[in-house]
């Protein structure tokens, strides 16, 4: 499981690389009710937070910000899925703790 931080890693690097930035900003001063928006705070994301987050993925959403926090009950199959649905979406900055996540795979 030790990999599995990497890969992260790379994978929110590419989504960063590749994101429709002028897309957003053009949906959101035009009001696009086809634009809808999500934004994560320093809540973090685990159980219901996460189902909920990759129901909204899966209908096309644009997330600003999303930013990954220290939680106990953010397991690594959580975080695989949640990347699986990210490559689909665009994201337009992330932050994350990446200490963490190389002990939380160490770990499980």
């Amino acid at each position: 499981m030790t990999g599995i931080s990497e890969a992260i890693k790379n994978t929110l690097t590419e989504l960063v690389r590749k994101h429709r930035f002028q897309k957003y900003l053009r949906c959101v001063q035009e009001n696009d009710p086809q634009c809808s928006v999500l934004q994560f705070s320093n809540s973090g994301i685990a159980g219901t937070e996460m189902t909920h987050l990759c129901t909204a993925l899966n209908t096309n959403t644009t997330i600003t910000r999303l930013v990954l926090t220290k939680n106990p009950e953010l397991r690594t199959k959580d975080m695989t899925n949640l990347f699986s649905v990210l490559s689909k979406t665009h994201v337009i900055h992330i932050e994350a703790d990446w200490k963490y996540f190389d002990d939380k795979a160490v770990s499980e």
